[in-house]
């Protein structure tokens, strides 16, 4: 097969997939495809300028980008589509993770929060940070079981009997 057909097929099944993935649900919605494309422009633009979320909206809706359902993007909108924006890009390791705002000195921190971040390169060949290989994966969260509180006093024989006739009658077994 000759290199330039193989290419020519490959170029028509990608736009094959893409027609079919136009066709279906949407996943972003324009107004979050322009700001994945001009992400690095947008965040100077709101350092520079401030923020303004219905201001924003009526500029977005001037330029035809509309949200995922096709109408013009109101304000709360524009500032969710942009949190997860940027939240796509920091997991992804495009931009750097900003740091979370504390409830004191919230303002001062605020235009922190919007710089943009330097591109990552990935690293050469270092090896990766985490635990050795075969080693189980560290976990945020342990389950505690909740055990039954000791007895705050020695439980007689015929307390013992006495509790072990109820769980028979209860839940009709002699364990608990």
């Amino acid at each position: 097969m000759d290199c330039a057909v193989a290419d020519q097929e490959t170029v028509s099944a990608i736009e094959l997939l893409r027609g079919e993935l136009q066709q279906g649900k949407r996943t972003r919605s324009p107004l979050a495809q322009w700001m994945f494309r001009h992400h690095a422009e947008f965040t100077t633009l709101l350092l520079e300028a401030g923020v303004d979320w219905a201001r924003l909206a009526i500029g977005f809706a001037r330029l035809g980008l509309t949200d995922a359902d096709g109408k013009p993007p109101r304000a709360g909108t524009v500032k969710i589509t942009w949190r997860r924006v940027q939240s796509a890009l920091e997991r992804e390791g495009v931009i750097a993770r900003r740091r979370r705002r504390r409830a004191s000195g919230a303002a001062a921190t605020a235009a922190s929060a919007l710089a943009p971040a330097p591109i990552r390169e990935p690293p050469e060949a270092e090896p990766p940070a985490g635990p050795p290989q075969g080693a189980a994966p560290a976990s945020r969260f342990k389950p505690v079981r909740r055990r039954a509180p000791e007895p705050a006093r020695p439980v007689s024989p015929q307390e013992a009997a006495e509790m072990a006739d109820l769980r028979v009658r209860v839940f009709g077994t002699k364990e608990g």
